[in-house]
């Protein structure tokens, strides 16, 4: 039998990059694992590597987003580190701890479902949507990244192409690039069956690992697998 595994959203409070520390963007990292724990040692060891002066050097809070559209993933950090603060639209199941050495405590004022929100042909998918490469430095994002640059969302919508079409509606096309590239993470445990950005836009390029479903839309309109 395959060993069940879960995509969540790991948050570290805050960000070293930002000026506001502690008060400033959130360190978000897309963690495939079996369990939320297991999700926030991965990000305590990465975090681990880096050298914090005003921020605690540990996962603060972990989301369980959702059933992995993936079976052949490595229990592993899949995206990151991206900046952005993390509210919890969706009211995904989530747990929080304020020191490394404390113990992890369920949010109490989540109501979320026990099984994903599946309903047949209409049941929502968590995609990954990211523009093509751009030469624009992002106002939104404080990652000083090379060039080029994509944007990405975190987007809960019924098909690839809503949700290119719901990252495509929030880009000022003046300055972005169009998206172009989504991938599928996993079937949402939430509450919320709206389509939706969940975060974003934050600068990190698409997700295209192999493991997960991606499709790229073509300038002619048509979307491929890829």
């Amino acid at each position: 039998m395959l060993e069940k595994k879960h995509i969540y959203l790991v948050t570290q409070w805050g960000s070293e990059y930002d000026e506001d520390g502690p008060d400033g963007l959130d360190t978000n990292f897309i963690v495939c694992s079996s369990n939320f724990s297991e999700a926030a040692r991965f990000v305590d060891h990465y975090l681990s590597q880096i050298e914090h002066k005003r921020i605690q050097p540990h996962a603060s809070r972990v989301l369980d987003m959702g059933a992995g559209a993936s079976t052949t993933c490595d229990n592993a950090i899949v995206y990151a580190p991206f900046f952005i603060y993390s509210y919890n639209l969706l009211q995904f199941r989530a747990w929080h701890r304020d020191d490394f050495d404390t113990c992890w405590e369920e949010d109490a004022d989540i109501d979320s479902p026990s099984e994903p929100n599946i309903q047949k042909e209409e049941s929502n998918c968590i995609y990954v949507v990211s523009s093509g490469a751009t030469h624009v430095a992002p106002e939104i994002n404080i990652a000083q990244l090379d060039e080029p640059t994509f944007y990405s969302f975190i987007i809960q919508a019924k098909s690839p192409v809503s949700a290119i079409d719901i990252a495509n509606e929030s880009l000022d096309f003046v300055r972005y690039e169009k998206a172009c590239y989504v991938t599928e993470l996993c079937k949402p445990l939430s509450v919320c069956s709206l389509q939706k950005i969940v975060w974003g836009p934050f600068c990190l390029p698409p997700l295209l690992n192999g493991s997960y479903s991606s499709w790229e839309m073509k300038p002619d309109g048509e979307l491929e697998k890829r």
